[in-house]
């Protein structure tokens, strides 16, 4: 439900009052922080039709373009740079933009990690998405996040060691508390593309059951019941090392049934 538009205290993007809940997460610069208690107030006063939700679907318009048939939701090919993905520079050097039917996600510093999400709210679904580390460390995590809501997600991440997990991550109710990150499973393939090829990675999340899939072979599979619902996104990550200049690319996503 949305009631309200603001703008983030920190960077200044619009913003809407989900409804609930006492923090929101800003999807441009990744801020955490406590929505204004006049806000909080006007929700009670405020009537506002929302439309239900189907199990499994997105609601309201994705970003990207809807597909029917196949089972799909939608699908971007990046080549379209108003499909809707964030795209400029952000705090600490981050870069996001599309580049020749491929979305760029640039750390240049140490310590660094950044997601770009899809607006839209799913429980059961599958990501497919083709991702490839340009330059920059090897330890470096990039893949996608599912069930992204206000206070965390589900992260499908690989390397360009080879390394791949999937992990639950909690982030502060404000700008100021750093994320949590909690491992659920990890494993290292050698059937991985590591100089410079894309792999595709499929992320599946079907009640408890979170799966990942790495060039068509099964690689994880996890239960897990903190997060039932949320939006997907893109994210990079400086990894263990916290060495900056991370560039990966993403490119062919789709989001269809399970």
């Amino acid at each position: 439900m949305t009631l309200v538009k603001f703008q983030c205290p920190t960077c200044g993007g619009h913003l809407d009052d989900p409804g609930q809940g006492s923090t929101v997460r800003c999807p441009y610069c990744s801020a955490s922080f406590v929505v204004p208690q006049e806000l909080i107030a006007a929700r009670s006063v405020m009537l506002v039709a929302t439309a239900p939700v189907e199990t499994g679907a997105p609601s309201g318009e994705p970003s990207g373009k809807p597909v029917s048939g196949q089972g799909k939701f939608f699908q971007d090919d990046f080549f379209d740079p108003k499909s809707g993905w964030d795209v400029g520079q952000r705090s600490g050097g981050v870069t996001l933009a599309y580049d020749s039917g491929s979305y760029r996600i640039f750390l240049p510093q140490d310590e660094t990690a950044w997601e770009s999400y899809v607006d839209d709210n799913y429980t059961d679904f599958e990501v497919e998405v083709e991702v490839v580390r340009i330059k920059g460390p090897k330890d470096g995590e990039f893949g996608v996040t599912c069930r992204v809501n206000e206070d965390g997600c589900y992260s499908f991440w690989v390397t360009g060691e080879g390394n791949y997990g999937i992990c639950k991550v909690y982030y502060g109710e404000t700008d100021d508390d750093e994320e949590e990150y909690v491992d659920l499973a990890q494993g290292r393939a050698g059937f991985l593309q590591l100089s410079n090829g894309y792999n595709k990675l499929n992320a599946r999340c079907v009640g408890h059951k979170l799966t990942m899939l790495l060039n068509g072979r099964k690689a994880l599979e996890v239960e897990d019941n903190e997060f039932a619902r949320g939006d997907i996104g893109l994210m990079a990550s400086t990894g263990e090392s916290d060495k900056g200049g991370l560039d990966v690319r993403f490119k062919n996503l789709v989001v269809r049934a399970p």
